[in-house]
């Protein structure tokens, strides 16, 4: 989990910095989302579903 953490914290960062450059990736955006929910899943949080 401290892995996934760290890996989650790099993407996020590099993305801050793209913005900044002004660019944009989508694939950057899918695999922040992916790690996020998995973090989010390990650590026991609820899903953010709708009923």
């Amino acid at each position: 989990m401290a892995r996934l953490d760290s890996l989650l914290r790099i993407f996020t960062e590099g993305r801050y910095v793209a913005l900044l450059n002004g660019r944009h990736d989508p694939i950057r955006e899918e695999a922040i989302a992916e790690m996020q929910a998995r973090y989010d899943h390990l650590a026991g949080v609820p899903t953010n579903e709708t009923y």
